[in-house]
């Protein structure tokens, strides 16, 4: 599955999943998984830190990382991300909308 930051479609929530867990996979060892918790897989704060900062390039969002860090699954990850998303695509789509009635109107 290709879910690189440069996929100009929206993230869905099979691909956030992925690319959460892979992210988290590169700091640990053994099968990281959706239900896997951060206690389960030995992160310490730096690797949490690390993970927040990857999360964050690779979404291009600006996580709450306090919030992010109390977060206890990558399940719980995946659909804060998610939200995330969600907060940033919403705003584009409100200003596209005037400026496509402002061009059917010329």
């Amino acid at each position: 599955m290709s879910s690189d930051c440069e996929d100009p479609r929206p993230w869905n929530a099979e691909a956030v999943a992925d690319k959460v867990c892979s992210v988290v996979a590169a700091k640990t060892v053994g099968p990281v998984s959706v239900d896997s918790t951060f206690d389960s897989l030995g992160l310490d704060s730096l690797a949490m830190a690390e993970v927040v900062f990857e999360i964050e390039s690779a979404f291009h969002i600006t996580a709450d990382a306090e919030r992010l860090l109390d977060l206890r699954s990558i399940g719980e990850v995946s659909a804060y991300v998610l939200q995330e998303l969600k907060k940033v695509q919403t705003p584009q789509s409100r200003t596209e909308r005037p400026i496509s009635a402002e061009i059917r109107k010329s």
